[in-house]
């Protein structure tokens, strides 16, 4: 489906002609002439095989024994195992042994409980495409300069390959966020092409009937700037990113005990990035591969740095008092002499805080 896909983007996105597109493909005009006037992908229904199944004889009543089921307390319902022993037994009654094996049974049960709609919930497994991400906030304290922060740690993973990376701030906010994020991208090298969140306020600010995500102006400008997919989590779910949750504990066990103590934030934060990167010659938990060698994959997959430089910040007007102090949040900041009793323009980011006339 893909060179599909492609022939009809290139004629009706990039308006080529049929014999353009036929050159720089190879494939016959003919052939591009019919995927781009093609209207109905519906996949054709499969042919069921019309061959007998020895468990074909015992359909009946096994239906019939499950439906009873219905009526009786859970505990005391029929177990796949339970259901061959009564259809050997009913062989015997007439004289004949039993034709398959309890294997084949339980395979026919399970497929006749979901036929009566018996089975409620169907688990699939998580996929892990390359290239895609998944980003969480752990809690962390740390010292700077000998002052206590209760803090947190920015962590993004990359389940394909089991890669993660984490910086360290002194709270989780929307410029927290994006200069994590933003730091981290350089230090790969790449953008993920997806990253997963949970329903963070930061990110969501309302989730509307049927799912629908209504998203904050601050993230949606850091997204398209960096030009990557999101997705989120159901309510509740956070096993649905469950690479990053156990990495906020990993990274939080590994990197931060003790309670670490630097001079610099944004000095140790560049460590940080190293130490992740070292991390990477290893061996995956569950595959005999280095991580190094499945992030390669990763990045693949992965989209170009933006070419221009972007700032994580916001601008908050604010008005001095007479002694030429701008208030923001609980903390005041000197200004110029001159500027006393007058509007002025802080630029707030993850680590410093500007004043602007």
């Amino acid at each position: 489906m893909e060179h599909i896909y492609h022939i009809r983007y290139e004629y009706n996105e990039k308006e080529k002609s049929l014999r353009q597109i036929a050159k720089e493909t190879g494939h016959d005009r003919k052939t591009i002439s019919k995927y781009v006037g093609q209207i109905d992908f519906n996949l054709p229904k499969p042919k069921l095989s019309s061959r007998k199944k020895k468990t074909d004889q015992y359909k009946r009543l096994v239906i019939q024994w499950l439906k009873e089921d219905e009526k009786a307390p859970r505990k005391q319902r029929h177990s796949a195992h339970r259901i061959y022993d009564r259809l050997a037994e009913e062989e015997l009654k007439a004289g004949r042994q039993i034709q398959v094996c309890e294997r084949t049974i339980r395979n026919l049960v399970k497929e006749l409980k979901l036929l009566l709609g018996q089975n409620k919930y169907v688990y699939l497994p998580l996929l892990h495409p390359p290239g895609e991400a998944q980003v969480d906030f752990g809690h962390t304290n740390f010292y700077e300069k000998g002052i206590l922060y209760e803090g947190c740690h920015l962590v993004l993973a990359m389940p394909h390959s089991d890669a993660k990376f984490t910086q360290l701030f002194k709270s989780a906010n929307s410029q927290c966020l994006e200069q994590g994020l933003m730091d981290i991208f350089n230090c790969m090298g790449k953008v993920p092409k997806s990253i997963r969140f949970d329903n963070d306020s930061l990110i969501v600010k309302e989730i509307k009937s049927g799912g629908e995500r209504e998203i904050r102006d601050s993230f949606r400008r850091f997204q398209c700037h960096f030009n990557f997919d999101s997705n989120f989590c159901n309510p509740a779910a956070g096993h649905e990113k469950g690479s990053v949750e156990n990495g906020v504990g990993m990274l939080r066990r590994n990197l931060f005990v003790p309670v670490p103590e630097m001079d610099d934030l944004e000095e140790y934060n560049k460590e940080l990035l190293e130490i992740c990167k070292s991390r990477l010659d290893r061996k995956h938990y569950k595959l005999e591969i280095k991580v190094i060698d499945l992030f390669a994959e990763d990045k693949e997959h992965m989209k170009e740095l933006p070419a221009y430089a972007y700032e994580a910040c916001r601008y908050v007007v604010a008005r001095t008092n007479e002694y030429g102090m701008a208030r923001y949040m609980t903390n005041s900041y000197s200004t110029s002499g001159n500027l006393h009793k007058c509007e002025v323009v802080l630029k707030v980011g993850a680590h410093k805080l500007e004043i602007l006339r």
